[in-house]
């Protein structure tokens, strides 16, 4: 039996209120990037980037992008 993997920023969205899942675009200073993972932080590929890395879910400079690219949190 297969069982479902969990999801890697679960504790982030529960603990801190935010949007993360992997695969969320997001930006970090300004720089474009993908979640790919999470724990207590979120692990973030920025562009430009051969590794990922991991940004506190609440950092000022993290903002969560919707799949449209507007702006999904922190709200303006």
């Amino acid at each position: 039996m297969n069982q479902p993997k969990p999801d890697p920023c679960e504790y982030v969205r529960h603990t801190y209120s935010v949007p993360a899942r992997v695969g969320m675009h997001v930006t970090f200073n300004r720089a474009p990037g993908v979640i790919k993972g999470g724990s207590n932080y979120v692990s973030v590929l920025l562009a430009g980037r051969k590794t990922p890395v991991n940004i506190h879910p609440t950092d000022p400079d993290l903002i969560y992008l919707n799949d449209d690219g507007s702006r999904a949190f922190p709200k303006e």
